[in-house]
């Protein structure tokens, strides 16, 4: 960590004159208290001779943001001047990394809430982070931070125009590079890359001509093929002795944003190829949001489209399919995206999936996957099937002669018509399928006609586009 201030500033903030505050352990914390709490942090930047005096304090911010349903406490935190705080700790302490460390949680917390984020712009917080997390880059701990702090403040184009300028691309791209063994930092930064690449296209452009594609091959998704095929034997099953649930040695849920994390592991002891030991829950997250930048970063972007032909990604994406089809449906959605992504981003993709039984694959976890009544990865085995079918006849007749579209009808009626997505997406596969006239008396025959009207009754756009092929066909 490098000596003295990121940034010069000249003002001051004082605490409020008389506030006194104890810390307390693990609390229960209510707005009124917020105030004070900011006032022991002001307090602790005075006292200079004592550090651990403010690594007291924000802990007790960190404790308050951690909290159950801590949104309402977050905002209180940044209208009570928690914000303007951290500037003046950025400026005087940036030498003391256990500080450092803190004040960037604090930071990736408090951009949770939309009131802060514009506080955060309006102090300039970004350019800090940004400062922080390249001064720091051997940390894992910041870096980890900081990434998570760029994936927090990209819900606006115009922010993410921002972090573009101020080097947020670079500074996630260098975490991707000199932490790709640690788990944290590289799913953290994956994460910051997808938000980015989901706003913007100069995203894409930036982090295309990095070594970002290159590590989530050889990092990620090698890596967990070979956790497969060091932890099972040639038959695909679990050895003995990672067969044990043992719940102590599953990683915490690191992102409380995450709906994906907790509850992973609370099926059976067999549910999931990874043996359940420490750093194992770690890397199945690092590869799902692996597969989710690979996905944006090849849609509708042909260099990047490209360079994923190079690392022979397809078949990478597909290997992971194969082995871990029966990852809980979070994990699954972003192998079909990244799938889907790059059948869409050329023909050659296209058609390698469907050469190496991709059809047959995607059919039969959507099968699976519509028993459990799983809309996400059903709706995203429907967008798969049309992409593969789309313009290409000859996948068109491999699933006429397997008999996808009553399969495909046949799901959407499990879901009574519940959901949006399955509606939308299942009209649009079958859509592209009803070209090929052999589908038309299935789908007819399996009640096709009255789904169609049940379809337009309730949901009209866009449903409408997506049933009306089928409808002048029929």
């Amino acid at each position: 960590m490098s000596t003295g201030s990121l940034f010069n500033i000249s003002s001051w903030f004082a605490p409020p004159d008389g506030t006194t505050f104890t810390i307390q352990d693990k609390g229960v914390y209510s707005t009124n208290s917020i105030p004070e709490v900011c006032g022991s942090v002001r307090k602790a930047i005075e006292n200079d001779s004592n550090e651990q005096e403010l690594v007291a304090a924000l802990m007790v911010v960190l404790d308050i943001c951690h909290q159950p349903e801590a949104s309402k406490l977050k905002e209180k935190l940044g209208q009570s001047g928690i914000v303007e705080s951290l500037v003046e700790i950025f400026v005087l302490k940036g030498s003391n990394i256990e500080i450092m460390e803190l004040s960037a949680e604090v930071c990736s917390l408090l951009a949770e809430i939309d009131t802060n984020r514009t506080r955060i712009i309006d102090c300039n917080i970004i350019s800090a982070m940004v400062l922080l997390a390249n001064a720091s880059m051997t940390d894992g701990l910041v870096c980890t931070w900081c990434c998570k702090f760029i994936k927090n403040m990209t819900t606006e184009s115009a922010t993410v125009n921002k972090l573009i300028t101020l080097g947020a691309c670079e500074v996630v791209a260098s975490v991707v590079e000199k932490h790709m063994s640690n788990e944290d930092a590289l799913e953290s930064a994956c994460r910051a890359i997808y938000a980015l690449c989901k706003t913007s296209k100069r995203c894409k452009d930036k982090f295309g001509g990095t070594l970002v594609m290159n590590v989530i091959v050889t990092h990620v998704f090698q890596k967990i093929i070979q956790a497969h095929a060091e932890f099972t034997d040639d038959n695909g099953a679990l050895l003995a002795s990672s067969s044990v649930m043992d719940a102590s040695c599953i990683d915490r849920d690191r992102d409380n944003s995450s709906p994906i994390d907790t509850a992973r592991y609370s099926g059976s002891p067999t549910s999931s190829y990874f043996p359940t030991r420490r750093g194992v829950d770690a890397m199945i997250v690092s590869a799902e949001w692996g597969l989710r930048v690979i996905g944006i970063l090849v849609q509708k972007h042909t260099e990047n489209s490209a360079r994923a032909k190079e690392v022979n990604m397809g078949i990478l994406v597909l290997d992971l399919f194969k082995i871990y089809s029966d990852e809980d449906e979070q994990f699954i959605s972003s192998l079909l995206f990244a799938i889907q992504n790059l059948a869409d981003s050329d023909d050659t993709h296209q058609t390698l999936f469907v050469e190496h039984g991709m059809c047959d694959l995607t059919l039969s976890t959507m099968a699976k996957y519509t028993e459990k009544l799983c809309v996400l990865a059903v709706s995203d085995c429907y967008r798969v099937l049309r992409i593969l079918a789309f313009n290409n006849a000859n996948t068109q007749q491999i699933l006429v002669d397997k008999g996808a579209a009553v399969q495909i009808l046949q799901s959407m009626q499990k879901f009574r018509g519940n959901s949006h997505d399955i509606v939308q997406w299942g009209w649009y596969v079958l859509d592209v399928l009803a070209t090929n006239r052999s589908n038309l008396g299935s789908i007819a025959a399996c009640g096709g006609c009255q789904e169609n009207v049940n379809a337009l009754k309730r949901f009209v756009v866009p449903v409408l586009f997506a049933t009306a092929g089928v409808c002048y066909m029929m």
